[in-house]
Parts: C-alpha cells; structure tokens; sequence
C-alpha cells in the first residue's frame, strides 16, 4: 500500500509546477483526494479561491509563520 505524500492537517505549498495565479500560495491539507494523488488545500492568504484541490506533485512541503492561521482554519473545519 502507498503512502500519500500528505495528511490532513500538513502544511503545503503550490510549487512552479502548479497553476501561475497558485504559485506560492501556503495553505493546509484538508482533504485528501477526491481522486488519486489530489488533496484539498485550504489557502490561508484571504485570496480567493481559498479551497482548491491540487495534484500531489504540484505541492511542496511548506511552513506557515503565522501558526495562528493554522489554528483559525482547524477551527473552522470542526
């Protein structure tokens, strides 16, 4: 069995694989899937789109300075 490259909850980042208007932006993991290798990413900048679901490859491992916005987004999920 495979393990996904994230969890809910991991911190991510769209990498210069991803769409140009994604590039950079720092969001959480909240879903994963709806399809193989896809995860729901919750952006946490204020721009819109601020869900977007994002191939695994397109997305980097990422720290957010800011863990308030981490905490804020939990909270908003339960």
């Amino acid at each position: 069995m495979r393990r996904h490259k994230f969890v809910v909850g991991d911190l991510a980042v769209v990498n210069a694989r991803g769409r140009r208007e994604l590039r950079g932006r720092k969001g959480i993991v909240t879903q994963v899937g709806p399809t193989k290798g896809e995860y729901g990413v919750e952006f946490v900048d204020g721009r819109v789109p601020s869900l977007v679901y994002v191939e695994a490859v397109r997305l980097d491992r990422a720290e957010i300075e800011d863990r308030s916005a981490q905490n804020n987004i939990s909270d908003d999920a339960a």
